[in-house]
């Protein structure tokens, strides 16, 4: 290059190099401070918080260092042709305003908004903070370059420099074995532990697992086509299954209450009424029970909505938010990435829903957390099933073919089908998404499924490891299940179909296995609770089929009821742009009695539908105006029920959920963008 003597390329070189580490770098670290907070009252592996470190540096190492190069090159024969004797000032300006745009930009994009204490960021205020930036930073380096600090200033760079390169040399190491290599690659590690184990004669441990928005008919164990759980199904031949399980509610935390208490959800009002926005701390559930008798609780959850704001954690002596932890996965890669139409081929650039950072933590809790010889209760909460629907491409590769793989790629970046109908809050307008790509969406649903499966045999592989397992009872079941359109509603919420209630329920008991008995009674979710309590009581036997029939006898007591008793705000502003009036359609509050033959829906303008979900599962054909002679009983049924289930809740739910700004960034990444105290999930 004529215009620049090896001196000078080399100096900007080094300028270009430095400045793009250090922008980089501390863009990287505030996001990393922040990101490591979320893990919410856990001590996070050192082998996780050293792969964040690899992760963010080989991140930089493929954007915004090329990016810094290029600009240092352009800015460089730019200063050259126009004979600027001092160009650190423009190199420096330059690196901070591109670096910072693509950083910054990209990552405030990819969740909506960043928090900053009581200030909230969006990507236009995060424009002119850049642009700002620059401005300062090239005019603090183009005075300093006038003044005898420069030759200081530039060791400075050297320095900055090598320690940058080095650590892109060590990224690798780093990031290798952790679950933030990439969901496909990792393996949690083989645990040891059989001297910790409690005594086989003792009470039995309990490991509590909520599969988050999985629908029964999408389980290859409950007649799905595809093969997206096969060690569900495996278990399912050592274990009680049980066909007809519907939940408390159709969304996450009115459901996961009335688990916990064995509450209906107009008993304990949380998600029941609007001006209760937490569970009340009187009632007590199976996670404080075991804790008074000396158990030791713990949870896990990749959901926010499950976590000490909504006080659903209570009674739990740790608690880990892996749904902070695995935040750590994304990167403003990922939205350039997707922005661009780009499918990057390397496994680490992929990210899951939290279910491999959950299994990493639950293997350092078997070697590190558990207490040798005492007896616990675990909570996990897996949310694969939830939206996004973002499986790794192996497991896309499972259900999609080449053009699909593609179209699924091109549906995320384009939010056809993942975001915008979750935009009009679940209310789908008629012939808005073409069939095909609903295909690919239950596509990636399956996917997720398959992949949350594989993770699921993990984690209890490494409780079996650990020499946990013998004297355990799993319980597993899902909060509620998912719409892809059925009834015009996309995800989950409002309508009370079989789609969105009912949900698997399996429980297994490895020392006292059974030949695969399935239940096909109608049962509720919500009574699980007494099926816990049960076994960490140790009242009577505790094998699968009684705990089993403990829950057949709490549901055979009355109707099966399942509630949809709140519209939710979104909905209420954006139907009237559908047509939707006030009363009408979605904007009614739901009950529903389930048993094995017939589902009975009453909606609180008094409609009323009944379905043959045997002849009809798909529930499309309405016998309450053909039939009404078949509704007696219900109405029965449901006013007594009504009669019976008073709300039992006292002051202290009414206090607000104060949701902490990174776990509010984490909501709204899911998709509700209403959180305040009357938020919707």
């Amino acid at each position: 290059m004529t215009w620049l003597t090896d001196k000078e390329w080399k100096q900007h070189c080094l300028v270009g190099v430095a400045t793009a580490l250090t922008v980089s770098g501390c863009t990287a670290l505030m996001d990393w401070l922040v990101l490591t907070q979320t893990s919410v009252g856990a001590a996070v592996p050192g082998r996780v918080m050293a792969g964040t470190v690899g992760r963010v540096v080989l991140i930089h190492a493929i954007s915004s260092l090329p990016l810094s190069l290029l600009v240092v090159l352009v800015i460089g024969a730019v200063t050259a042709r126009l004979r600027v004797a001092r160009p650190e000032g423009v190199l420096v300006a330059a690196c901070v305003l591109i670096v910072g745009v693509l950083v910054g930009y990209g990552s405030v994009a990819q969740k909506e908004a960043l928090q900053v204490g009581p200030v909230r960021l969006t990507g236009a205020h995060l424009l002119v903070a850049t642009a700002l930036g620059a401005l300062v930073a090239g005019g603090a380096v183009h005075l300093i370059s006038r003044t005898r600090w420069r030759t200081r200033y530039r060791r400075v760079l050297s320095v900055t420099a090598t320690i940058g390169l080095s650590l892109y040399v060590v990224a690798p190491f780093l990031l290798r074995g952790t679950p933030l290599a990439g969901p496909s690659a990792y393996h949690a590690p083989p645990v040891a532990g059989a001297d910790r184990a409690p005594r086989p004669d003792g009470p039995p441990n309990v490991l509590f697992i909520v599969l988050d928005t999985v629908r029964a008919d999408r389980l290859s164990h409950h007649g799905h086509s595809r093969d997206t759980t096969p060690f569900l199904a495996e278990l399912a031949e050592k274990s009680v299954t049980f066909d007809r399980a519907i939940a408390p509610a159709n969304h996450t935390y009115p459901s996961h209450a009335s688990m916990f208490t064995g509450l209906a959800v107009r008993e304990h009002g949380f998600g029941g009424e609007r001006e209760v926005s937490r569970l009340d701390g009187e009632f007590e559930t199976f996670a404080e029970r075991a804790h008074a008798a000396g158990y030791q609780t713990g949870a896990f959850s990749c959901n926010p909505w499950v976590d000490h704001a909504q006080n659903l954690l209570q009674g739990f002596e740790s608690t880990v938010g892996v749904w902070g932890t695995w935040r750590w996965s994304n990167s403003f890669l990922h939205h350039w990435l997707f922005r661009l139409g780009v499918v990057w081929p390397v496994d680490w650039i992929e990210v899951d829903c939290g279910a491999a950072m959950l299994n990493c933590l639950a293997a350092d809790w078997i070697a590190h957390g558990h207490r040798p010889g005492a007896p616990f209760l675990l909570f996990f909460n897996y949310m694969e099933g939830h939206r996004d629907h973002r499986p790794p491409r192996a497991y896309r590769e499972l259900f999609l073919d080449e053009a699909g793989l593609e179209r699924s790629y091109e549906l995320e970046r384009d939010a056809e089908v993942l975001v915008a109908a979750d935009s009009d809050y679940w209310i789908v307008p008629e012939d808005s998404i073409a069939k095909s790509d609903l295909e690919i969406s239950l596509a990636l649903y399956d996917a997720s499924l398959r992949y949350q499966d594989d993770r699921l045999r993990e984690l209890l592989g490494l409780f079996e490891q650990g020499g946990l397992l013998e004297n355990t009872v799993v319980f597993i079941v899902s909060d509620h299940g998912e719409g892809f359109g059925e009834h015009g509603i996309f995800q989950h919420h409002s309508l009370l179909y079989d789609v969105l209630v009912r949900v698997p329920l399996t429980i297994w008991v490895p020392r006292f296995p059974t030949e695969g008995r399935r239940i096909s009674t109608a049962v509720s979710t919500t009574f699980l609770h007494d099926a816990v309590c049960a076994a960490i009581s140790g009242e009577g036997a505790c094998d699968a089929e009684a705990l089993a029939e403990r829950i057949v006898e709490r549901s055979s007591a009355g109707p099966v009821v399942t509630e949809s008793p709140l519209t939710t705000p979104m909905a209420e502003r954006r139907a009237p742009e559908f047509g939707i009036e006030p009363g009408t359609g979605i904007l009614r509050t739901f009950h529903a009695i389930s048993d094995e033959r017939v589902k009975y829906i009453l909606a609180s303008d008094g409609q009323e539908e009944l379905y043959d979900i045997v002849r009809d599962p798909e529930e499309l054909h309405d016998l309450a105006a053909e039939q009404p002679e078949l509704l007696g009983p219900f109405r029965a049924a449901m006013k007594a029920w009504l009669e019976a289930t008073r709300p039992k809740h006292g002051q202290g739910a009414s206090d607000a959920v104060e949701l902490d700004p990174r776990q509010r960034a984490m909501i709204e990444s899911l998709g509700y963008t209403d959180t305040d105290t009357d938020t919707d999930e």
